[in-house]
């Protein structure tokens, strides 16, 4: 693939529409991450946009032009795993801790639609 390609794909996945509730729900789920009293780190802004860019590109290699909400579920647990810390994983070098946090905040967390 070469740089044009390359840049080309991300304006691609730039255009992939993303409705106001889907942006909507990912600050919903940031949101929960930071109020959770099982994390000690919730997840930044910068990781809340990570995963719009994730969920456009997903939707993008399902031959959309839209994102969905299952486009966000998918990839909360891989964006979101190391951008936040769990108390379990502090007391306990439990790396799993902080992904079974994160499904059960999307567990609680109202998907739109």
């Amino acid at each position: 693939m070469t740089a044009d390609e390359l840049r080309a794909l991300q304006d691609q996945c730039d255009a992939v529409r993303f409705a106001p509730e889907l942006t909507a729900y990912v600050v919903d789920i940031a949101n929960a991450t930071r109020r959770s009293d099982q994390l000690q780190l919730g997840v930044s802004p910068r990781g809340s946009l990570a995963l719009v860019r994730a969920a456009r590109a997903a939707a993008l290699l399902q031959g959309r032009d839209y994102a969905i909400p299952d486009d966000i579920t998918a990839h909360v647990v891989p964006v979101f795993a190391h951008r936040c810390i769990s108390k379990a994983q502090l007391q306990e070098a439990d790396q799993e801790a902080t992904r079974r946090v994160l499904r059960g905040i999307l567990e609680r967390v109202r998907t739109p639609g």
